[in-house]
C-alpha cells in the first residue's frame, strides 16, 4: 500500500507542471482574461496605431464583458474598424447582429449604410439611410450619405436636390457644400461648383481639399492654352525633338475639344526627318456610363528628297462594367515618326487594345491586350498587366508601390529603320510617390522601377521619372519632367533611352 501511494505522489509531481503548462497554453498569457477596461485600452491604442483589424477583436472581446448598452456601442467601433481595413463582410456582419438587437440603432444603420456605398450596393445604402430618415427626418448624416450615394449612382439631378435641401437649411454644412461641388463638377455644371467650393474657402480658408479640388475644376473648366517642348535620346543614336502648342476647351457640359499643333525634329547621326501633325479630339459623355473619344490628324513629314501628307484618324470608349469595374478600347491609325528611315519609309500603324482595370481598396488592378498592324507588313502583339498598391496615403504625399508584367512579340519581316527585339518578356517592380509643397503650389511626382527583361538574353532593367508642375498663380503652371530608362519595351529604337520635357500653361 505505501508503495502504491509512494508511486502516485511522485507521478502527481511529474504531472502537476505539464496541467500548469497546458493551462498557460489555453488561455495566453496569464491565468485570468483581461477586464473590457483593459480591452478597451489595448485596442484604443492599436487604433491610433492604425491596426484596425486587431483593435476590432479587442473592442469585440470587450463588449462579451459589458453590459447590453456598452456591448452595442463597442460592437459599433469594431465593426467602424472592420469597414476602414476593408474587411467589409465582417463589418457587415457586425453592423446587422446591431440591428437584430435593436432595429432602430441609427449607428449601426448608418455604419451598414456606409459600406454598402462603399462596396457599390447603392441600393442597399440608400435603404439603409432611408430606415434612418423614416425615425429621424432631419438626420443630417443620413441625408448627407443619401445624397451622396445618389451622386456615384449616377442620379446627379437627384443628388443636387438633397444637398440643396441640406444647404439650405444649414449653409455651413461643409460636407453637403463638398459633395454638392463634386456633383456638379461630374454634371458638367462647373460654374456652379466653383461657387460651391468658393463657400467652403469662405467659411475654412485653410480647407486644402476644397482649394487643390477648385484648381481641378477651374482647369478642367477651361479654355485653357499650353505650350510643350520635349527633347530625348536612345543608346541607337536617334534624337527626337518636339514642340507642341494645345489648345483646350470645354465646349459644353459634356464635350472636351482639345487642337494640338506639332512639330518633330528627328535625326539619327547625320540623318535627318521633320515632321508636322495637327491633331484635333473631342471627348463626348454619351451616358453615365460611358465616354467615347474621337481624333483626326494631319500630318506632313519630309526626310531627304522624300515627303508625305495624309490623315490619321482613332477613337477610344471608356465604360463603367460593372461595381468598381472599367473597360477602355481603342483603335487608332497612327505616323510613326521616331526615326527618318521610319519617316522616308512613310510607316503608319493600325492600333487595337483593350483594357479592364479593377479597383480595390487601396488596390488597382489592370490588364491590357493589344495588337498592332505596321504598313511594312510588320505586326505586334503585347499582354500587360499592371498591380497597385497604396501603401501610404496622407494629406499631402501618398506613396505606391506596384508590379507590371508584360509580354511584346514583334514580327519583323522587313526593315524600316525601328528597332523592335522579337520576344520580351519582362518583370518589373516601381515605387511612385506624389505629393504637394508650398501650400499646395508646388506638385511634384517621381517613380523609380527596377526589374528583368528577357529577350535574346537575360538583362536587368530600370528607370527613373521624376517631374513637377509649380503654379505661379491658380491660372499660371509651369511644368518640367525627365526620365531616364533601360529597357526594350520603354523605347522602340533602342534599350536605353533618356527624355526631358518643359512646358507652360495657362487658364484663361
Amino acid at each position: 500500500m505505501k508503495k502504491r501511494l509512494f508511486a502516485f505522489l511522485v507521478a502527481l509531481t511529474l504531472l502537476l507542471p505539464s496541467f500548469a503548462f497546458s493551462a498557460t497554453v489555453e488561455s495566453g498569457p496569464g491565468s485570468t482574461e483581461k477586464s473590457a477596461t483593459e480591452l478597451i485600452a489595448e485596442a484604443k491604442e492599436l487604433k491610433r496605431a492604425k491596426r484596425y483589424v486587431d483593435a476590432a477583436h479587442l473592442f469585440l472581446r470587450a463588449a462579451k464583458n459589458s453590459s447590453a448598452s456598452s456591448s452595442i456601442r463597442l460592437r459599433t467601433e469594431a465593426a467602424t474598424m472592420f469597414g476602414w481595413s476593408g474587411k467589409y463582410d465582417h463589418a457587415k456582419a457586425t453592423y446587422a447582429s446591431i440591428i437584430t438587437e435593436d432595429p432602430k440603432n441609427r449607428g449601426a444603420r448608418l455604419g451598414l449604410a456606409r459600406i454598402h456605398s462603399w462596396t457599390g450596393e447603392y441600393d442597399l445604402a440608400i435603404k439603409e439611410y432611408g430606415a434612418v430618415l423614416q425615425d429621424s427626418p432631419g438626420n443630417t448624416s443620413a441625408l448627407v450619405g443619401r445624397a451622396r450615394v445618389l451622386s456615384w449612382k449616377g442620379d446627379y439631378e437627384s443628388a443636387i436636390e438633397g444637398y440643396g435641401a441640406i444647404i439650405k437649411t444649414n449653409p455651413e454644412n461643409i460636407s453637403a457644400l463638398d459633395g454638392l461641388a463634386r456633383t456638379l463638377w461630374w454634371s458638367g455644371e462647373h460654374t456652379e461648383s466653383i461657387e460651391a467650393l468658393d463657400n467652403i474657402l469662405t467659411l475654412k480658408p485653410d480647407n486644402k481639399e476644397a482649394r487643390r479640388l477648385k484648381r481641378r475644376v477651374s482647369w478642367d473648366a477651361g479654355p485653357t492654352l499650353s505650350i510643350k517642348g520635349a527633347r530625348s535620346s536612345d543608346s541607337d543614336s536617334n534624337e527626337i525633338e518636339s514642340l507642341k502648342a494645345i489648345g483646350y476647351l470645354n465646349h459644353n457640359r459634356v464635350g472636351k475639344l482639345h487642337l494640338t499643333l506639332s512639330r518633330y525634329n528627328v535625326k539619327r547621326l547625320s540623318d535627318k526627318g521633320r515632321a508636322t501633325v495637327v491633331k484635333l479630339k473631342d471627348s463626348v459623355r454619351v451616358s453615365k456610363k460611358v465616354k467615347v473619344s474621337a481624333s483626326v490628324s494631319a500630318v506632313n513629314s519630309e526626310s531627304g528628297s522624300i515627303s508625305n501628307s495624309y490623315v490619321t484618324a482613332g477613337v477610344r470608349a471608356e465604360a463603367k462594367l460593372a461595381r468598381k469595374l472599367r473597360g477602355i478600347t481603342s483603335i487608332s491609325r497612327s505616323p510613326y515618326l521616331d526615326t527618318p528611315q521610319l519617316i522616308r519609309n512613310n510607316i503608319r500603324v493600325t492600333s487595337y487594345s483593350a483594357t479592364a482595370i479593377r479597383d480595390f481598396k487601396r488596390t488597382t488592378v489592370s490588364a491590357t491586350a493589344g495588337y498592332r498592324d505596321y504598313s511594312d507588313s510588320n505586326t505586334s502583339y503585347r499582354i500587360k498587366g499592371n498591380v497597385a498598391r497604396t501603401i501610404i496615403k496622407e494629406p499631402d504625399y501618398t506613396l505606391t508601390i506596384g508590379y507590371i508584367p508584360e509580354y511584346r512579340d514583334f514580327s519583323k519581316k522587313t526593315f524600316s529603320g525601328y528597332y523592335n527585339p522579337g520576344k520580351v518578356f519582362s518583370n518589373d517592380l516601381y515605387l511612385n510617390i506624389k505629393g504637394f509643397l508650398k501650400n499646395d503650389r508646388l506638385l511634384y511626382y517621381a517613380t523609380a522601377t527596377a526589374g528583368m527583361q528577357n529577350s535574346t538574353k537575360s538583362e536587368f532593367t530600370g528607370a527613373l521619372r521624376v517631374g513637377a508642375t509649380y503654379y505661379v498663380r491658380e491660372n499660371l503652371s509651369v511644368e518640367a519632367e525627365a526620365k531616364w530608362s533601360k529597357s526594350a519595351l520603354e523605347t522602340s529604337t533602342g534599350y536605353s533611352s533618356e527624355s526631358y520635357k518643359a512646358g507652360l500653361n495657362y487658364l484663361f
